[in-house]
């Protein structure tokens, strides 16, 4: 029995040793979209000036929608995992 328990605590101690612990971030990348009300009120009629701006305003437009920055959301979590020093196996905590 004791044979067991000292095989049982060294291999503990061996997988302790050879495990590392990292910090992980993950960042989600999204496309902002208009609410509810911007479609509710204004957006059931813009495709209209639209249409109108890009056929009497073309150039000036181009030149608008290449400076303009694209609007994202990112939402990031940080997670902890343990990853194994000998063979490269990682899980999470």
């Amino acid at each position: 029995m004791k044979e067991h328990i000292r095989i049982f605590l060294l291999a503990l101690f061996v997988s302790i040793a050879c495990t590392a612990v990292a910090q992980v971030s993950e960042t989600e990348l999204k496309k902002k979209r208009h609410g509810i009300w911007w479609w509710l009120f204004i957006g059931w009629w813009w495709w209209i000036v639209e249409i109108f701006l890009w056929v009497f305003l073309t150039i000036p437009r181009l030149f608008v929608a290449m400076l303009k920055p694209t609007r994202y959301k990112t939402k990031t979590t940080h997670k902890s995992m343990f990853v194994c020093q000998s063979c490269g196996n990682h899980w999470h905590t």
